[in-house]
């Protein structure tokens, strides 16, 4: 499965220890699909906003977390613990954050697969129908990772409604 690098969030929240899928999740760089082509992709990014409406009291004090999540080193270690890869460049080398590991990746260092991936990413643009057939995929996944198909029939029906 491809998936983005924040995909770990869901996995904690999905695959609950006892899982027979539990423990045996691997990240790595995308295949090539050309010879010697890129092994990265983007799928969007992450906003934040304060509305033009918000008090200025409350604007200033979510403009600070803004800042601290975003900018320091301790709020991207906040946002690593809880599976989403930071965005903020120099945390990608600091080992608390590098060496995070999940259980349901076999304690695997995925922030570290992801800060080596991230300087290749190649800009994007979102094909047609991506949005409708990421909603078919998604549903997919969902029941191979529960157990309810298995990944041939999963991914057999999401084919089939895609082709649609």
């Amino acid at each position: 499965m491809m998936s983005a690098a924040w995909y770990i969030n869901v996995l904690v929240n999905f695959i609950k220890e006892g899982s027979p899928a539990y423990g045996q999740f691997r990240f790595a760089k995308l295949p090539a699909f050309d010879k010697g082509g890129s092994r990265s992709s983007n799928l969007g990014g992450a906003e934040l906003c304060i509305f033009t409406q918000t008090p200025k009291d409350k604007a200033e004090l979510a403009m600070a977390f803004v800042d601290f999540t975003c900018t320091t080193l301790e709020g991207n270690r906040v946002h690593a613990q809880y599976g989403e890869f930071p965005s903020w460049i120099p945390s990608w080398t600091n080992p608390d954050v590098v060496n995070m590991t999940w259980p349901m990746t076999g304690d695997q260092k995925l922030n570290k697969v992801f800060a080596e991936i991230e300087p290749l990413v190649p800009a994007w643009k979102q094909p047609p129908r991506y949005t409708e057939i990421q909603k078919i995929l998604q549903a997919k996944m969902n029941e191979i990772f529960t157990g309810e198909k298995t990944v041939d029939a999963g991914l057999a029906e999401a084919q089939k409604e895609a082709s649609r």
